[in-house]
């Protein structure tokens, strides 16, 4: 690579660098041979590195300023290839700016795709453009998008530790010294490419739809005969909606209604679009309460508006609504998602108050919970203690101090006290801004958002838990939790240098969890100086488990709380007849079965075991665990 070259790209990054600082490769005490990690840093303005370098992706404040989206070819070039022109292609669609490079300077390897940002963006919003592009390109490595503190890239230009360059194959250099990348346009972006996603999740797993759009083009409807519109979508027809209402959200709402009613579109221009619901489609909004009409003809005229929210109208219902469904679902679980992934960047972004070993329990903790509320679409959920240090592999004892601090320290809120047999309840949400992304996510009409963000989200964290929770990984018995979730966030922090940062613990002792997995066969050193993680086959993980001395701790975990929830059913029905008036205690009593004897018709569906033991007139909770055992002996034997 010729001086000059270089000399270009070094200038290339100065223009581009959002911070002062860049990443230089390392490389062998004797500089025999440059490394493929990147913890040493060098200045913009100095000279030019005697090595590869990379750029930052964020400024100072860990807002992205740049995007790269990197195509791995490892294992299918062509793949890397074909990735990055599909890409390109929908960018070109969309109108953003980009420059494509071939990463290592030769024909058949990975690509890269750079975009730099007229604004600076939350690495929320990237982390969610992250997990789209992963869905739909194979070959997409999302890791520099996924971390805000040390994401990085070779700029275009910049040489490669075994020769050659980052080659510019398409694009204007100019967009990235001039960004005009906006927000908006990475939003049009990410519906892109959601509804990408959502056609080839479709195609594979072949879902039936309820209901077939008919027709073709603008003319599309749902087949079936004609209704009439529900009373509610009926009002909303017929009401004025005031200045300050949502208007798109008001005629959204009605076109769902009109959809699944079957009406066709022309039923909806001729009899409902000088209704005062569709005021959206006629006017426009300039400010809190003044509204234009919209222009007689182009792509916001009218027609053209209604056309537009009609077909996604339309598709919306026929491969999401079910009967009796809930049309708020999709928006919900985009609004979910967004609180969801919110927190695991607060969490991942304070790495030193999980650092203790004792403090890893309360990690992976507020992780269930907030895994808890995205399978539940909203952020107030029912945690019960052991059911959590079940999904976690720790003790409940253990979880329950976790919790406790949790909750102190404003993570989690306890919304409602352990009452009886109900657990309490936490929301990941104290702030309350669940609602308002509904409603926001309801009011994008043009492209309702759809649930392959939260698909893609339950994907990620039931992996990670998976990996934690396995009996390899049990506490005092196996390898240990902390061991357990380096395991599981490998992916994310590949090399000891991003690990260390992930987890606010230092470099060495990184090093010496990675050589313990090593020793185990559960993770691999790559020849480029980071590692991989090897999944065990279950065969494989219970021998590991055996060999520890831990096979069989997560079930017995469990076994131990099935008994104290019947003992706690048990004695809180006991309560609720001592509490019952004399009248109804009575005639309860009068069939209940005796003290240590098993009641043939229980009178409760939870209390099968008739009267609670007594010793002394007080509760004996040491019997009644005999008779819980000896049930559960005998349901064992049978």
């Amino acid at each position: 690579m010729s001086t000059s070259a270089v000399n270009a790209a070094w200038e290339l990054t100065r223009q581009i660098s959002p911070r002062r600082l860049v990443r230089a490769a390392d490389s062998l005490h004797d500089g025999s041979e440059i490394l493929n990690t990147y913890s040493c840093i060098h200045p913009v303005a100095g000279n030019v590195p005697r090595v590869p370098w990379a750029v930052h992706l964020t400024d100072q404040q860990h807002k992205f300023r740049l995007l790269l989206v990197d195509f791995d070819a490892k294992g299918q070039p062509s793949r890397a290839a074909q990735d990055s022109a599909d890409l390109t292609h929908l960018l070109d669609q969309v109108g953003i700016g980009y420059v494509e490079c071939a990463s290592s300077g030769s024909r058949d390897g990975g690509r890269h795709v750079w975009i730099a940002l007229a604004e600076p963006a939350e690495p929320s919003t990237i982390r969610y453009l992250a997990r789209l592009l992963k869905l739909a390109y194979a070959s997409c490595d999302p890791t520099p998008l996924l971390n805000p503190t040390t994401g990085a890239g070779r700029p275009p230009g910049a040489p490669h530790r075994r020769g050659g360059a980052s080659r510019v194959l398409r694009g204007d250099l100019n967009v990235l010294r001039n960004p005009i990348t906006s927000l908006t346009d990475l939003a049009t972006l990410q519906k892109r490419l959601r509804s990408e996603n959502a056609r080839t999740h479709t195609r594979a797993t072949q879902t039936p739809v309820r209901r077939t759009p008919l027709g073709d083009g603008a003319s599309i409807r749902l087949g079936g005969p004609r209704r009439a519109l529900s009373p509610a979508i009926q009002q909303l027809v017929d009401a004025k909606p005031s200045p300050r209402a949502d208007h798109s959200t008001i005629q959204w709402s009605i076109l769902l209604g009109a959809a699944r009613a079957g009406w066709s579109l022309a039923e909806v221009m001729r009899e409902l679009l000088d209704r005062p619901g569709l005021e959206h489609s006629r006017t426009r909004c300039l400010g809190d309460t003044i509204r234009v009409p919209r222009p007689t003809t182009g792509s916001n005229a009218p027609d053209a508006v209604v056309t537009r929210m009609w077909r996604e109208a339309v598709k919306f219902v026929a491969t999401h609504d079910a009967l009796g469904g809930d049309p708020t679902f999709a928006a919900r679980s985009e609004a979910i998602s967004q609180v969801a992934e919110d927190l695991l960047e607060r969490v991942d972004a304070t790495p030193g108050r999980w650092a203790s070993k004792s403090h890893v329990a309360d990690r992976l903790v507020v992780e269930k919970v907030i895994e808890l509320a995205v399978d539940a679409v909203k952020p107030e959920v029912e945690a019960s203690i052991r059911t959590i240090a079940e999904r976690i592999g720790v003790d409940r004892e253990t979880t329950r101090c976790a919790l406790n601090r949790l909750v102190e320290e404003g993570w989690v809120t306890r919304t409602k006290d352990t009452n009886g047999r109900r657990a309490a309840f936490y929301t990941i949400d104290p702030q309350g801004v669940f609602p308002i992304l509904v409603q926001q996510f309801l009011s994008q009409a043009d492209a309702p958002p759809t649930p392959e963000r939260r698909t893609a989200l339950q994907h990620l964290m039931r992996g990670r838990s998976q990996r934690t929770t396995s009996d390899i990984f049990a506490s005092r018995l196996g390898l240990g939790r902390e061991l357990g979730l380096i395991y599981a966030r490998l992916e994310d922090a590949p090399t000891p240098s991003s690990m260390a940062l992930l987890l606010g613990v230092p470099e060495a002792k990184v090093r010496e969890k990675f050589e313990r997995l090593a020793s185990h066969r559960l993770a691999l050193p790559r020849p480029d100086g980071t590692w991989e993680r090897r999944d065990l086959t279950p065969a494989a993980a219970v021998a590991l488990a055996t060999a520890l001395g831990s096979d069989g701790y997560l079930e017995r975990m469990k076994a131990q709380h099935v008994v104290e929830r019947e003992l706690w059913a048990w004695w809180c029905a006991e309560l609720e007849w001592m509490r019952a008036p004399r009248a109804e205690r009575a005639r309860r009593g009068a069939g209940r079965a005796g003290s240590l004897q098993a009641a043939l018709i229980p009178d409760r569906h939870d209390n099968v075991f008739g009267a609670h033991p007594r010793r002394g007139g007080r509760a004996d909770y040491a019997a009644a665990r005999r008779v819980v055992l000896r049930h559960h002996e005998f349901v064992e034997a049978a």
